[in-house]
C-alpha cells in the first residue's frame, strides 16, 4: 500500500514507525529539515521537505497512485486542508488528526464535506481506552467494535476457577444478564452478545444507589452518635457546654484543637485529655466501615 504521512511529530513518527514494519511504501512530508533527517536515519521511508498543506508540495507526489494520506500535523486546520487538497489530487482515502473538540464534534460534517475517510483524536482515544480498562480492571485486553457499541473482553482465570473448561453456552444458566448465542458451524463453542454482555458486566446506577444510600445513612448515624457521646463525656468532665460542642465537632477534623489559645491544655484536666484522645480515633471506625 502506498501511504503518505503529513507531519512527523510524535504521533506522525509513531504511525510511520508502525506502518514501515508492515512493508508499506511510505512517504513522509515535513517542513523541519532537521526532524526529517532524523526520520531518514531511523525509518525505512521516503521523505519530502515542504508544507504538507500546500498544493505545490502535494502535487510532487503523484497522489493519484496513493492509497492513503494521514495528516498528523500540529494544527487541525492544516490537517483538514491537507486532506482536502490531497483528495482533489486523487488520493483514495484521507485521515486527519483533529484535536480541537469543537471540530471533533462535527465529525460527520467534516467527513462528508471535506471527503475525509476518518478523523482521530489521540487524547480522546487515550481517555476512552483508559475508561474502558477501568470498567474492566481484571481484564488483560479490552477491544471495542462498531464505534464502541460492542466490546470484546479477555480475562485470565486461574486454575482453580470454576470457569476453567466451561463451555460458553453453559454460562447462560449462571448469568441471566448475559445473552449467549450458539456458534453454529463456527469454530468457537459459543459467541457472546458482546454489546449486552459488556454493558451488563459493569456497575449500574440502579444496583449501586441503594447500597450507597444505606452505607451513607449508617455512617451519618455513627458520626452523630459519636459526636453526642463526646459532648456528654466532656460535660461529665466539667467542660462548659459550648466548649464541649465545639471540641466534639472539631475532634475528628483537627484532633481537638479549638477555641483556646493553648487548646485543651487550658483546662488542665487529664480526664478531658483522655476523652479527646479516645474520640480523636473515632473517624478510623468510620473509615474502616466505609472500606468494607
Amino acid at each position: 500500500m502506498k501511504i503518505v504521512i503529513a507531519g512527523v511529530g510524535r504521533i506522525g513518527y509513531s504511525i510511520a514507525q508502525e506502518l514501515s514494519k508492515e512493508n508499506h511504501d511510505i512517504t513522509v512530508i515535513e517542513q523541519d529539515e532537521k526532524r526529517l533527517k532524523e526520520v531518514e536515519n531511523t525509518l525505512d521511508v521516503m521523505t519530502l521537505v515542504g508544507n504538507a498543506a500546500s498544493y505545490e508540495t502535494l502535487n510532487k507526489l503523484q497522489l493519484r497512485d496513493t492509497d492513503l494520506l494521514i495528516a498528523a500535523m500540529k494544527e487541525d486546520e492544516l490537517n483538514m486542508l491537507c486532506c482536502l487538497t490531497a483528495k482533489k489530487l486523487g488520493v483514495r482515502h484521507t485521515i486527519a488528526r483533529v484535536r480541537n473538540r469543537a471540530y471533533f464534534r462535527q465529525t460527520e460534517f467534516l467527513k462528508n464535506d471535506l471527503v475525509l475517510t476518518m478523523t482521530f483524536n489521540p487524547e480522546e482515544d487515550t481517555a476512552s481506552d483508559i475508561s474502558r480498562i477501568l470498567r474492566f480492571p481484571s481484564a488483560s485486553k479490552v477491544e471495542s467494535f462498531a464505534n464502541s457499541k460492542a466490546e470484546s473482553v479477555e480475562i485470565r482465570v486461574g486454575e482453580s476457577s470454576p470457569l476453567v473448561n466451561m463451555k460458553l453456552y453453559s454460562l447462560d444458566r449462571r448469568n441471566g444478564n448475559t445473552r449467549i448465542y450458539d456458534g453454529g458451524n463456527a469454530d468457537v463453542e459459543g459467541v457472546f452478545d458482546a454489546h449486552n454482555a459488556c454493558r451488563d458486566s459493569g456497575p449500574e446506577a440502579g444496583k449501586l444507589t441503594p447500597k450507597i444510600q444505606r452505607s451513607s445513612l449508617i455512617l451519618y448515624l455513627i458520626y452523630i452518635f459519636l459526636t453526642i457521646a463526646e459532648v456528654v463525656a466532656l460535660l461529665i468532665c466539667k467542660m462548659p457546654f459550648f466548649d464541649s460542642v465545639v471540641y466534639a465537632f472539631g475532634t475528628a477534623g483537627t484532633g481537638g484543637f479549638g477555641i483556646k489559645n493553648t487548646s485543651i491544655g487550658a483546662y488542665s484536666s487529664p480526664a478531658i485529655d483522655m476523652v479527646i484522645a479516645v474520640f480523636q480515633n473515632s473517624p478510623v471506625c468510620l473509615y474502616a466501615y466505609g472500606q468494607t
